[in-house]
């Protein structure tokens, strides 16, 4: 239930920034932390998933994919780490770095003897 004011109209403000939530009981807006971004009522900040992130400032509306040769391993990130040299990504919003390469190295993968 919403908190009750004497006027209903006059002493309500609405959270201008993308990612800040605000509940009934709140007197002002919050900025979601890092590794977190508000939901779509911006009610509550929900944490990114692993591939996704976000860096907590006021106007980044959404969890961001990773860009492609980056990754995020876990949720909540609030960066995405470098593929390790010479792996690569080959799509946004990735977990790890298997199973891609760099320009002009190859994939060898595991020998079995």
């Amino acid at each position: 239930n919403p908190t009750r004011h004497d006027d209903p109209v006059s002493d309500c403000a609405k959270c201008e920034d993308a990612n800040t939530v605000s509940a009934d009981d709140r007197g002002s807006c919050e900025v979601c932390a890092a590794g977190f971004a508000a939901n779509a009522n911006h009610t509550q900040c929900e944490v990114c998933d692993a591939g996704r992130f976000s860096q907590g400032s006021r106007d980044s509306e959404d969890c961001q994919d990773c860009a492609i040769g980056k990754y995020a391993p876990v949720n909540g990130s609030s960066t995405c780490n470098f593929c390790p040299f010479p792996r690569w990504t080959l799509q946004e919003g990735s977990q790890d770095c298997s199973g891609a390469c760099r320009y002009k190295y190859y994939f060898a993968g595991t020998r079995e003897g």
